[in-house]
């Protein structure tokens, strides 16, 4: 039996209950959020291994770029991706049934992974685009893009058409989903200032790092990411379903 509401629920409530659903599904899923947690593990490594034994600053950091580096990142998203459909289709068979069904998730998820990929290219422009002309089109495009892995993994819908739903359902409620967005970034930089004493006794430099400090914070990082990745699929499971009650309640009888 469902937890999930049939009336929409408050910002505050849709977190609340996407905690809730995490912590009673993380055992669960914790082996796939440790894997997306060392995907994240690839691009730091790239750029550590470039930087070597010389600081450099973190605007140089971001600043750098080389095929090695794209290709890790497309590694890092075909993975991330792979193992995100894996977990939605785990959360809602738990939600649902109470049982999981291991060898149906990964076959699903593999049948499903290049209609992810094409949405994410697509969504990435997109994105990119709107970020280089003007910031504020490509964060309203990040925020009403984001739910297009649950249309394709729970919805069964293709790319194009996956894109459409997430932006339309997001649209008309932009800032209510925002909202839940920022307290999820809230509790993770909760988790970021717990470890930052660790930062500090690894001796790590945070104004000009050298290879050795980036890996050590992307391993910060990893552990961050697979720690609250539960959490974060849970709370957005749930934030999925208020959305398609937002437009049901919306549509004329």
């Amino acid at each position: 039996m469902t937890r999930l509401p049939n009336t929409a629920q408050s910002p505050t409530q849709i977190v609340s209950l996407g905690i809730a659903i995490g912590i009673s599904s993380f055992s669960k899923l914790f082996m796939l959020s440790t894997f997306i947690g060392c995907l994240w593990l690839i691009p730091y490594s790239v750029i550590a291994f470039h930087v070597g034994n010389s600081p450099t600053s973190l605007l140089k950091m971001l600043e750098y770029r080389s095929w090695a580096l794209v290709a890790a990142e497309f590694t890092n998203g075909c993975g991330a991706l792979f193992l995100l459909a894996i977990m939605l289709m785990r959360v809602a068979n738990l939600d649902l049934n109470g049982t999981s069904d291991f060898h149906g998730e990964w076959r699903r998820a593999l049948k499903l992974l290049g209609v992810l990929l094409v949405s994410w290219i697509i969504s990435t422009i997109g994105i990119r685009i709107g970020l280089v002309l003007l910031i504020i089109p490509g964060v309203l495009l990040a925020v009403s893009l984001s739910f297009f892995p649950f249309c394709i993994v729970l919805d069964k819908l293709g790319p194009i058409a996956a894109l459409n739903r997430s932006h339309t359902l997001v649209w008309g409620n932009w800032w209510r989903t925002f909202s839940v967005m920022l307290l999820l970034g809230l509790l993770f930089m909760v988790g970021f200032i717990v470890l930052m004493p660790i930062v500090y006794l690894l001796g790590m430099h945070t104004d000009m790092m050298t290879g050795r400090d980036i890996l050590v914070s992307g391993v910060l990082i990893a552990i961050l990411v697979a720690l609250s990745c539960p959490f974060w699929i849970s709370v957005m499971y749930v934030q999925y379903n208020d959305l398609k009650l937002q437009r049901e309640q919306s549509q004329p009888a």
